[in-house]
């Protein structure tokens, strides 16, 4: 692929709407994002209003905490946005190992800027949740993918009659019913990830989507985990069922979160005697005291009166600082604390007595095992938070390897499910949630949340309020939702091979031929053992639809298949690889070490001879890039391996094979690739003995293909294949993989992906090649080569994605 301007490195992520490249944008010589939209979408209008709407949207908004572009356009009937570069991931991968709530709490506030400036130009998002959250090298957090965003002044609940766009887990009360909605909506959408990271689960939770629109309509706020009760005023307000009740904007969730710092400023004290020759930094202790505090006032065993959370939250912070400080009386302690507890002096003593005992009692707990979880918790607590902003926390995340860039954008718009850009899983991916499915389902939905306890939080059967509130906003959006009932038309699903079992996702009725339905568009899933299961969106619109499928089979290992590229060529032949583990390295060779086992969970099919020269010219051809036919040193072409090219042109070999088939082609990893090569043998080589006219190689082979003065390639299967099928994993060509190349396995993973680095010098290469002596054909045989070199001794295998 090709966009006049930019020098495309290498592909960063895949979508069902675009791809997202890691390119050079050549006149400045700076790093870009490039997303190119799919070219199966280009020709649907709504996809393309979509995909230009993000750029014209981002275009207008200047903010350092929202994703920057820099270019927009079309080349040869591709859309493309040049954007910012990412490289530190998305929120999505931090919530997997977890976040700290102060890192939480910067997170937050980050985010709460960004769309306090898209607010005041007009503008919201829609869809906040943690895959669309990214974050710069300075672990900034980023606000990105405005694709479904829009202006605040038109209509933005409905978009096509009845339905409303956002992503059901995080969707706001006013977005689930289908009403119009503003910055509000967002805020809301905010707090909910800001649950989730200081939980680490969502707060309303359900197999299907109505189900889990009906929770953010009735069910109560879940409660934080103790440790972070501090915060549950604050996400009380975010996640107000009304949006006049919730936090207002943007800049009043910011003066929020700035109370919240100045509450949590503590000093720093050295408490010698509980240390012994050390000193101990007790930022937890000093909180602990303040949760206790706060506790007792919340629940009034030391004072019958009720104090704003605000204020709560202003009192805490000033009594731990006194305590700290050593006041030991009251008459030491903040005069505007003793004024506003006036009224309660005679319990104030016997308060901070039981609050200082249940924190030592605590801290020595927690003290005699500080190599847990104390431990950590004074690391982070080292650096106290001041009143002007959070102090940037060390994480897990700095530590993991740069090879997390790959999925630095994330573009989950409309993911895809089995290869079709237009399925998508509900519980992740945006969807549209019709008013007709919830008439559809409202009655089963309201039985089931009345009858079953919440996930997050149960409603007293007893509370004869909360009862007649829960009904009552029920029967609200019933009355909201058969005012908008339309006309149904029959749907009628069929496939070939016949189903085992046709289901629609996004609705409950099960499915049934010719079963009615209003206008929408709803999720199909078709399956029957020993085939893919195949998911495909059906749009319902003025008419009766029969639609008909043809179902894939599932491949087993060792079958072979060719993918066709049109009416004369087919794509290079693949054969299927089982999973298993394998130990990875060898002690033979320094650059392979430390050994470490690798586990392969998921079938792949890797082409079952070097891609070749006749491979290679079909690319060319398809193309119109006869003039960069490669060298072949005279030693032939046709069913040669194709020699003479560097990794990147490899690549963009796989990205055409890709763009042609429909299926995803890329190169091996460095940990596939020796999964491949060694195909269940442990030794240096797959084969048992020795490697006589076992491979093609200068010294050790006895190959027909080295000669007292030099080497050529041999022949594609002029040597036995390895127990997998697979031919020349040694010897004839070395191979490019993915991964950046260093001298070590230290800090690999234990899964096959590709080690990456931004500042990536050279690719490796695997299995040495005709020019090599036999020890250097190994199955553990690696080296580093510039990216952009050719040789006559590189060529490259491919990996097709099942």
């Amino acid at each position: 692929m090709q966009i006049p301007g930019f020098q495309i490195t290498r592909k960063i992520s895949q979508g069902g709407m675009s791809s997202v490249y890691l390119a050079i944008q050549q006149s400045i010589g700076r790093e870009v994002a490039l997303k190119v939209m799919s070219p199966t979408l280009a020709q649907d209008a709504h996809f393309s209003e979509r995909f230009q709407r993000e750029a014209t949207i981002v275009g207008q908004l200047s903010h350092p905490n929202i994703i920057g572009i820099y270019d927009i356009g079309k080349y040869q009937g591709l859309n493309y946005i040049a954007m910012d570069y990412l490289a530190k991931g998305s929120l999505s991968q931090r919530l997997r190992k977890g976040i700290s709530g102060l890192e939480a709490v910067k997170i937050l506030k980050q985010l709460a800027g960004a769309l306090a400036h898209a607010h005041q130009c007009g503008y919201v998002h829609r869809d906040i949740k943690p895959e669309n959250v990214l974050f710069r090298a300075d672990d900034s957090a980023v606000l990105s993918d405005f694709g479904v965003a829009k202006a605040i002044k038109q209509n933005l609940g409905v978009t096509h009659a009845g339905t409303v766009l956002g992503t059901p887990n995080y969707m706001s009360p006013e977005q689930a019913k289908g009403q119009p909605c503003d910055g509000r909506s967002d805020l809301y959408s905010l707090g909910v990830v800001f649950y989730e990271m200081l939980s680490g689960k969502l707060p309303f939770q359900a197999e299907e989507a109505v189900a889990i629109a009906i929770k953010h309509l009735t069910a109560p706020i879940p409660k934080l985990p103790t440790q972070h009760a501090l915060f549950q005023p604050l996400l009380e307000d975010l996640l107000a069922k009304n949006p006049d009740e919730r936090i207002q904007s943007g800049e009043e969730l910011i003066e929020r979160i700035e109370v919240l710092e100045s509450g949590l400023q503590i000093p720093k004290i050295s408490y010698n005697s509980l240390s012994g020759s050390r000193e101990l930094q007790l930022g937890f202790f000093q909180r602990l005291q303040a949760y206790v505090f706060l506790i007792g006032q919340k629940l009034s065993f030391f004072s019958p009166q009720k104090n704003n959370p605000t204020d709560l939250i202003q009192q805490a912070s000033r009594y731990t600082t006194a305590i700290n400080e050593k006041h030991t009386s009251e008459a030491e302690l903040d005069e505007e604390i003793l004024s506003e507890t006036a009224s309660r002096q005679s319990n104030l003593p016997r308060t901070l007595t039981l609050a200082s005992l249940l924190c030592l009692i605590a801290f020595a707990a927690f003290y005699n095992h500080s190599e847990g979880p104390l431990a950590d918790e004074q690391q982070q607590t080292a650096s106290s938070l001041s009143t002007d902003e959070i102090e940037p926390q060390s994480s897990e995340q700095n530590l993991t390897e740069a090879g997390s860039e790959t999925e630095a954008i994330t573009d989950k718009e409309s993911s895809i499910a089995d290869s079709d850009p237009l399925a998508a899983t509900l519980s992740n991916a945006s969807v549209d949630l019709s008013h007709s499915e919830l008439t559809n389902n409202m009655a089963q939905a309201e039985t089931s949340e009345t009858e079953a306890p919440l996930e997050t939080g149960t409603i007293n059967p007893g509370t004869q309020e909360q009862l007649e509130t829960q009904e009552a906003l029920i029967a609200e959006i019933d009355e909201d939702v058969q005012e908008s009932a339309v006309e149904t038309f029959p749907l009628t699903i069929s496939s070939t091979p016949k189903a085992d079992r046709i289901r629609i996702l996004n609705i409950k009725p099960r499915y049934k031929a010719g079963i009615p339905l209003a206008a929408g568009s709803y999720l199909v899933e078709i399956s029957k053992r020993k085939f893919k299961t195949l998911k495909r969106w059906v749009k319902v619109s003025d008419k009766a639809i029969n639609q008909h499928y043809a179902l894939e089979k599932l491949f087993e290992a060792g079958e072979t298949f060719s993918d066709p590229l049109d009416n004369y060529h087919s794509a290079p032949e693949m054969i299927v690889v089982p999973t298993g583990s394998f130990s990875m390295g060898s002690k033979a060779n320094g650059n392979s070490l430390p050994i470490r086992q690798v586990t392969i969970d998921d079938n792949f099919a890797v082409s079952r001879f070097e891609i070749s020269f006749a491979d290679y010219q079909t690319y060319l051809d398809d193309t119109g890039q006869k003039a960069k036919t490669p060298d072949d040193n005279n030693w032939g072409r046709g069913n040669r391996p194709v020699i003479n090219i560097n990794w990147h042109e490899a690549v963009e070999y796989t990205d055409w094979l890709s763009e042609k088939t429909g299926r995803v082609y890329r190169l091996l990893s460095e940990a596939e690739w020796e999964y491949v090569a060694r195909a269940n043998h442990a030794g240096n080589y797959w084969w048992p003995h020795n490697s006589r006219r076992m491979a093609n190689c200068r010294r050790g082979c006895n190959s027909e293909f080295a000669k007292l003065f030099g080497s050529q390639t041999a022949p594609l299967g002029f040597y036995p294949a390895n127990p997998f099928g697979i031919y020349d994993t040694s010897g004839n060509v070395a191979e490019w993989v993915m991964d950046c190349y260093t001298d070590h396995y230290l800090g690999a993973s234990t899964s096959p992906e590709p080690r990456k680095s931004p500042q990536c010098l050279q690719k490796t290469v695997r299995g040495g090649s005709h020019s090599d002596s036999v020890e250097n054909i190994s199955s553990h045989s690696r080296g580093g080569i510039d990216s952009l070199h050719r040789s006559a001794n590189i060529g490259f295998r491919i990996l097709a994605e099942l």
